[in-house]
């Protein structure tokens, strides 16, 4: 009877090894995926609430130099790139609006159209979008380092909660500014797309009555806005005192942290926005 030679005995042996090696991993990754994966989610959320809870009963503990100064840091300073952004968006969505009216003769609601969106929509989010990009990563960074310096253990070896005594001026400015920065984007954005209706043959005449007649009387669309404004606020404000206050790894650390904060805050920006508007506007009709 003929004998298989050693060297493909000792080779189908490697194989069967690697074969092994390779369903060990995958089933390694499986188990994070399937276990791992959602309790971590868990404990992230329960961390984050932790933080908001903490940093809210904080509030009056800080003196009122220190708001003032983080309003004006997180708030004033972020207006003119979130005003900027929100008009030029608003002016290239009058131009298609007009473009696409202009065919059925009803250019004259391009008013209406615009505000709405940007009262409802593009104001609060695009406000919200670059709050995170300058003052969520600031947010995280700035914690970051203070943690990679040792400065947070310092505060607690002194009896200080880094909560209370950091986070939450950060956390309230965020909240209360980015309503403010939506205003003050909504009148750019509904400003730029007038001058840009104004320049396509509506009149501004036209432009304004659209606007009041479109709008509800009693508030509704910009409420609804300023409450969006409020919630992408308080999620930039937690999630980059959150990805600071706990990050490791030193300088490296501080920018794993900062990027995590800018695309968490980013992602539930866009989720929050999704809810609000399907809770506030009767749902998804199906």
């Amino acid at each position: 009877m003929a004998t298989r030679p050693t060297g493909i005995k000792r080779t189908m042996n490697e194989v069967a090894d690697e074969t092994t090696l390779v369903l060990e991993g995958v089933g390694r990754v499986s188990r994070q995926v399937v276990i791992s994966g959602p309790l971590s989610v868990i404990r992230y959320i329960g961390d984050v609430f932790l933080v908001l809870t903490e940093a809210v009963s904080g509030i009056r503990e800080t003196d009122l130099i220190t708001h003032i100064r983080q309003w004006f840091l997180l708030g004033v300073q972020t207006f003119p790139i979130a005003g900027t952004t929100v008009g030029l968006s608003s002016a290239v969505f009058a131009y298609y609006t007009v473009m696409s009216l202009k065919n059925y003769g009803a250019s004259g609601l391009v008013g209406g159209i615009v505000a709405i969106t940007v009262v409802r929509e593009t104001g609060p989010l695009i406000a919200g979008i670059m709050l995170t990009a300058r003052a969520g990563s600031s947010i995280a960074a700035e914690l970051g380092a203070m943690r990679a310096s040792e400065q947070i253990d310092a505060l607690r070896v002194m009896g200080l909660s880094p909560v209370r005594y950091l986070a939450s001026s950060r956390i309230l400015a965020c909240t209360l500014m980015l309503p403010v920065l939506t205003v003050l984007s909504d009148l750019m954005g509904v400003a730029a797309g007038g001058l840009v209706a104004s320049s396509n043959g509506v009149s501004t005449q036209q432009y304004i009555t659209s606007i009041r007649n479109a709008l509800e009387h009693s508030g509704s669309d910009i409420f609804e806005g300023l409450y969006k404004a409020m919630v992408f606020g308080c999620i930039v404000g937690v999630i980059g005192c959150n990805e600071g206050l706990n990050s490791t790894g030193g300088a490296a650390g501080v920018g794993s942290s900062t990027i995590r904060a800018v695309v968490l805050s980013l992602a539930l920006i866009f989720l929050a926005d999704l809810l609000i508007t399907f809770t506030t506007n009767g749902g998804l009709a199906l």
